[in-house]
């Protein structure tokens, strides 16, 4: 096979995927369109009904998982609820197209070009570590099993329990296997950025709102992620954050052009409501966002002069999804681990496969310690982690752009509009600003428990999109246009020097080989080995018995387990035992000891470390100096 034939058919297989994946969820977000007797008229309700789409989705699979794995008569039923949603939620196709931004052949061209080199840059190989841990065996248990009691006993990360890990096994099903890499973020990704490219051409027109503007500004960290490892991996953070910057767009247009219609505006906050709860329910740390974000969405239904009341069927209509998504994502951290929060132990329910307290308590420090020393296994005592943290987050490329560089851009216009006290975009609805109580909230809230930047990227791109947007609404030139396209042309040359950025950096860090080859290798994909769409990397695993003889596969050098048979773990327990005779009984943990080997990882003594640290005489701080000089075991 020559090597354009290769790169023709894996790109075509990539961008395949993502066109039926695109199809279906619009078909299934069209259902709640159809739910609230609307139908997709322009292109950012199909944008809408994309997200949507996602949200019922994940509901679809919370549920369907209870019973069965997710195989391919889970996507056979998607695609029949898609396909009703096509029939009674989508206006006729002529209608859509005509209420759509008329594209040029240039655009559309860049268009096809730009959504070419994702699917390029998603055919990669991935070494994102969290992938190789855990994320590619959670889709290996989804799709061979219906949901696992105390499958957080084999290993705690499997009990994380993020649905973005479900949906993604959509991609991963029969013959796609291990396709997910390649195709969930990445499909993400390309949405994203389309929705971007398509709101440049709206500025040529009389309908800016908030919505595009916010589309154009998030623009550089989407284009910049293309470049990094999540666009081809299961990377939790990345699909959680896409979806919260749909989210807070959605919260922001709708504040922003407030619709004198309260129907409108209750239809609005259902669907805001909604994919805020998707959001958590793919990540636990994205929760306080949601509801923050979900009461600020909820003063929509406000009743104003001329209000018509609200009906007891729009309320069903506005919260049913979301305590839908809530519910059944708890009942799922039940059967997991016994915690519906894990590896919070609030609400822990008494159960034989209750994952064991110290273990949840455990898991949760070391997300607080690894966000604070930014994944370099150092342990910190007290506040100690704060300066190496602000050196990390202004030295270190991608923590800065995922962190660092939006609170820059906040923090200018910020200035900007002090200095210009008074200058209000007046085509936005007064108290729009109410949008910075759920982004200051979340930026409290994840300050204090996990300050990663990467965990923090979303609502601190979403704080730079609405002060840029209203930065690009509020000047006026001489002439009094908005100077709309000045904020296109910087989030352009802003997403440039990144790109930029990530090739000099690499061409800086890699002297192996030509500058130039290194700095194209950052940019675009180059077939591995003769091949285009690349395998994960074999896993290194040793067979180990518990007490009980219950055989597992052990990981030898690290913690990745990556594609390796089921059930393989990096932190073996002797106490592990079987609830019966097939991997679909579950696991549970004999007694109340856990008694972990090599945990959290071979490189760090954390474990030893917090468990002195909770006891003893002084404060924590005191506790963790005095727990910090003591010997300390490294393989505990």
């Amino acid at each position: 096979m020559s090597t354009l034939t290769a790169f023709l058919i894996a790109h075509t297989v990539v961008i395949g995927l993502w066109a039926g994946a695109f199809v279906l969820l619009v078909g299934a977000g069209s259902l709640l369109y159809a739910a609230s007797g609307r139908t997709l008229r322009t292109w950012r309700d199909v944008s809408t009904a994309f997200w949507l789409g996602l949200a019922v989705t994940t509901l679809v699979l919370q549920l369907w998982h209870f019973f069965a794995p997710v195989n391919g008569a889970a996507l056979l039923c998607l695609t029949a609820l898609s396909a009703v949603g096509w029939i009674i939620g989508v206006a006729r196709p002529r209608q859509l197209a005509h209420r759509s931004p008329s594209l040029s052949k240039g655009t559309f061209a860049v268009i096809v070009l730009v959504a070419v080199w994702v699917a390029n840059r998603a055919l990669g190989p991935t070494w994102l570590y969290d992938t190789g841990m855990y994320h590619q065996q959670v889709l290996n248990w989804s799709t061979s099993y219906s949901l696992i009691p105390g499958l957080g006993n084999l290993h705690g990360r499997l009990a994380f329990n993020s649905s973005a890990l479900l949906v993604g096994s959509l991609f991963d099903v029969g013959p796609l296997h291990q396709m997910a890499i390649h195709t969930f973020n990445s499909l993400l990704y390309v949405v994203l950025a389309i929705e971007g490219l398509v709101s440049l051409v709206v500025l040529r027109s009389s309908s800016v709102r908030a919505f595009h503007l916010f589309s154009i500004a998030i623009l550089p960290t989407v284009l910049h992620g293309v470049v990094r490892q999540d666009v081809r991996s299961l990377s939790t953070d990345a699909a959680v954050a896409a979806v919260l910057l749909a989210a807070t767009r959605l919260l922001f247009d709708a504040l922003a052009h407030r619709s004198p219609d309260r129907r409108e505006r209750t239809f609005s906050a259902s669907m805001i409501i909604t994919l805020f709860a998707t959001a958590a329910c793919m990540k636990l740390s994205a929760a306080v966002f949601g509801v923050l974000a979900s009461l600020v969405a909820l003063t929509l239904l406000r009743r104003e002069s001329g209000d018509a009341s609200l009906r007891p069927a729009h309320a069903v209509v506005l919260l049913a999804p979301a305590l839908l998504l809530a519910v059944t994502w708890m009942a799922r951290g039940v059967v997991l681990s016994g915690h519906p929060f894990y590896p919070s132990a609030f609400l822990a329910v008494s159960a034989d496969w209750r994952v064991p307290a110290e273990q949840a308590a455990a898991e949760g420090a070391w997300i607080t310690m690894s966000a604070r020393n930014l994944n370099s296994n150092v342990i910190y005592a007290g506040y100690s982690w704060i300066v190496p943290w602000v050196r990390g987050v202004i030295v270190r490329g991608d923590l800065f752009v995922h962190f660092t560089l939006p609170v820059l851009i906040v923090a200018a216009i910020g200035a900007f509009g002090l200095a210009r006290r008074g200058r209000r975009p007046s085509l936005w609805t007064p108290g729009w600003s109410i949008i910075w109580v759920p982004l200051a909230g979340a930026a409290l809230f994840w300050g204090v428990t996990a300050p990663h930047p990467r965990l923090g990227s979303a609502f601190a791109w979403g704080a730079a999109a609405v002060a840029a947007s209203w930065w690009s609404a509020g000047m006026a030139v001489p002439s009094g246009r908005s100077k709309w396209t000045i904020l296109g042309t910087a989030a352009l040359s802003l997403a440039g020097v990144l790109l930029v950025k990530q090739a000099v950096g690499a061409a800086w860090r890699d002297r192996s080989a030509s500058p130039w080859t290194v700095a194209a290798s950052a940019l675009v994909t180059l077939p591995q080995n003769g091949e285009w769409i690349a395998a994960l990397p074999e896993a290194e695993v040793e067979l180990y018995h518990t007490e009980s003889g219950l055989p597992l596969l052990v990981t030898t050098r690290d913690n990745r387990c990556f594609d390796a048979p089921l059930p393989c773990t990096p932190h073996p327990t002797p106490h592990l035992i079987a609830r019966g005779s097939s991997l679909a009984d579950g696991f549970r943990t004999d007694g109340t000891v856990w008694a972990p080997e090599r945990w959290p990882n071979p490189f760090t003594s954390f474990l030893t470390f917090w468990r002195c640290s909770r006891a003893g005489p002084g404060s924590r701080a005191t506790r963790e100096a005095r727990c910090l000089g003591a010997p300390r075991d490294a393989g505990t």
